[in-house]
């Protein structure tokens, strides 16, 4: 109890100070001062922290004041808000506005974007925003595709994740897949008991330069262990379909 009311209190006085501070009679802040104070009240444990970013935003817009107008970082952080409080809708409506603005996007906010379609079980609209990226000069950082093939192995679809892997691959000069992207696929494949696959994933990373991990070799070895004469090997059958 003693904690709900801490957490409103402070939830309450952030709001009191950015109010302050966009007070047309006092000195106008930098836009820099107004992302961290947006930023302090997100890393806040109060329930309605999310909202409260997105509604002191709106009101930040709604000055009018060139000084204080939001920036890239300040769209990124709404962004990544929206999605986390479920709202990825609203999240694809503040992408809109930072493209209007002229800030172009960047892989942090589709990191979350992405993330956020995640969580709300919608992969397939994920892989299509993945590949709608590049067309507006953003292209996808390792974490943005590591974040959706982490999805789809942790979903029994780990087939469309190591095609996004070969996709990543394939980019070459935006990112290349790493120990955690392919540990990530190994650990799916034998979840799926997929032990052949898990294997030719893990040859691959290695050709690939890719300097294997403790946790990879670990997953790999317990099941390889597991698979035993009376246990029957999953034949390679690619799958389709995200």
């Amino acid at each position: 109890m003693r904690s709900g009311r801490r957490e409103n209190l402070q939830l309450q006085e952030a709001v009191s100070h950015f109010q302050r501070l966009l007070n047309p009679h006092n000195r106008p802040p930098s836009i820099r001062s107004i992302n961290g104070h947006l930023k302090s009240i997100a890393n806040t444990n109060h329930p309605d922290r999310y909202s409260t970013v997105i509604s002191l935003f709106n009101r930040l817009k709604r000055t009018r004041d060139p000084s204080v107008s939001p920036n890239v970082y300040t769209f990124g952080l709404v962004i990544d808000c929206c999605c986390r409080m479920g709202r990825v809708d609203l999240g694809f409506c503040a992408l809109g506005q930072s493209l209007r603005a002229g800030f172009g996007a960047n892989s942090i906010m589709f990191g979350s974007l992405i993330k956020g379609l995640c969580t709300r079980k919608q992969p397939a609209i994920a892989v299509k925003v993945l590949a709608k990226m590049p067309r507006i000069g953003c292209a996808p950082s390792v974490i943005v595709y590591s974040t959706l093939i982490d999805y789809l192995c942790n979903n029994g679809n780990t087939w469309k994740g190591l095609e996004l892997c070969h996709q990543m691959a394939r980019d070459g000069s935006c990112c290349k897949p790493d120990v955690v992207t392919y540990t990530t696929l190994i650990r799916g494949f034998c979840r799926e008991s997929d032990i052949p696959m898990a294997l030719k994933t893990f040859k691959e990373m290695v050709s690939n330069g890719v300097t294997p991990s403790i946790f990879a070799l670990n997953i790999l070895i317990d099941n390889v262990l597991k698979t035993g004469p009376d246990r029957p090997v999953r034949p390679v059958q690619p799958r389709t379909g995200p």
